[in-house]
């Protein structure tokens, strides 16, 4: 489906890194934005086949968004407009229909579910005919160990922001967006198998569905305290750092640019890694924390780009 406009909108960076990889197999890339007003925008400037629109968002929610797209005129004649909820329960469907959506998916993606979804609303003219073995032996994410890794780095450089976000949210009584914030950090940990994590958050979600601030207080240390020290469990002791020199950046630089040329995950990130050893001086770290973020995106046009401006610098 290579000419495929999609819109994919979900304000975890790590849903819309797992969704588009999924849609990458069927030759398009989807534009991604992280909040309602982004999609505001993107729907005044194209026109889209299919909008996945996550429900529970901070500011404006999927619905509300969805509301405003349509009042502006903003939505394509032909657009379908697919819910996203971490959430399966009874009735759903006919929840998000009755919403004004045209259907609805479950987090995390399914990959055969999202295979439907395309097939149904992506123009009949859109799509070619493919042999099924190039896409369905590429269609898992999380069998990928790169990708997987790619993913659990995601996710622990969000752990202190999101932490923080929780506590700010119970402090100021903000049950609402404290409710969305555990909402999808059930959902994150669930991608990369950290169940007990996703499963007190589940709770959480409910007892701030139902106004249980007395849960809340009750447990909400207890997830902060599993939350923050998984970081240790992926990121390992630190060690003390060897002096830096040039040389060894231009080499390193020489290799992340070649290994991203041929979409190399692990040997990217093996380079990467090496450079942590060293004491950066501050203005490369933020060079190379950039590269890093780039190729956890798995964006390695980028990663080689921002490599070779630091080469020339």
């Amino acid at each position: 489906m290579p000419e495929a406009e999609v819109l994919l909108v979900d304000d975890y960076e790590m849903n819309l890194m797992v969704a588009k990889n999924l849609m990458k197999v069927y030759d398009f890339i989807p534009d991604l934005v992280e909040s309602g007003r982004e999609a505001i925008t993107r729907t005044e400037e194209k026109v889209y086949d299919i909008i996945f629109m996550d429900h529970m968002m901070p500011d404006l929610d999927g619905i509300e968004t969805l509301d405003i797209i349509k009042e502006k005129g903003y939505l394509g004649p032909k657009t379908r407009v697919v819910a996203l909820t971490a959430n399966a329960i009874a009735g759903a469907k006919e929840y998000y229909i009755s919403k004004g959506f045209d259907d609805y998916l479950t987090k995390p993606i399914d990959a055969e579910a999202l295979e439907e979804m395309l097939l149904k609303y992506i123009p009949k003219k859109k799509i070619l005919k493919k042999a099924i073995s190039d896409v369905k032996n590429n269609k898992s994410l999380t069998s990928n160990d790169d990708e997987r890794q790619a993913l659990i780095k995601i996710f622990v450089s969000t752990i202190d922001e999101s932490a923080k976000k929780l506590e700010e949210y119970r402090s100021t009584s903000d049950i609402k967006n404290y409710t969305i914030k555990v909402h999808g950090l059930k959902s994150t940990a669930r991608l990369i198998g950290e169940m007990s994590i996703s499963k007190k958050a589940e709770a959480l979600e409910k007892a701030g569905n139902a106004g249980d601030w007395d849960y809340i207080n009750k447990h909400h240390d207890e997830l902060i305290q599993e939350y923050l020290s998984i970081r240790n469990t992926y990121e390992g002791n630190n060690k003390a750092k060897k002096q830096f020199e040039k040389s060894d950046l231009k080499d390193a630089l020489y290799s992340i640019i070649e290994m991203a040329n041929v979409c190399d995950y692990t040997s990217t990130e093996m380079v990467l890694n090496t450079l942590d050893e060293y004491d950066i001086p501050e203005d490369i770290y933020e060079g190379i924390k950039e590269i890093r973020e780039l190729l956890n995106k798995l964006d390695y046009e980028a990663v080689a780009r921002a490599a070779t401006s630091m080469l020339n610098r």
